[in-house]
């Protein structure tokens, strides 16, 4: 039979557990997409100037990417970001 210290003593240790598990937020990521912008507006960069790819729920490598302009000087100027739908 447990006595009276041991379950006080099993009591502290659970409510430090529950205390603790309280403050720990866990997030799943369900799927990903890459976007760029294109943000000069140079007369390089034609096409979509903001574009996403679709969710994707199984990481890849993407498809390679050439940005080959016509050999004036400048360039295309992008902005890269991940984004990801996430739950709890």
């Amino acid at each position: 039979m447990l006595n009276m210290r041991k379950i006080t003593k099993m009591e502290e240790k659970f409510n430090q557990v529950k205390n603790d598990l309280t403050h720990i937020r866990v997030r799943a990521v369900y799927a990903c997409r890459v976007c760029f912008q294109e943000t000069e507006g140079s007369s390089q960069c034609q096409g979509n100037r903001n574009s996403c790819s679709g969710w994707s729920t199984s990481p890849q490598w993407t498809a390679h990417y050439r940005d080959d302009t016509d050999g004036r000087a400048g360039g295309c100027a992008y902005f890269w970001k991940i984004e990801c739908l996430t739950g709890v």
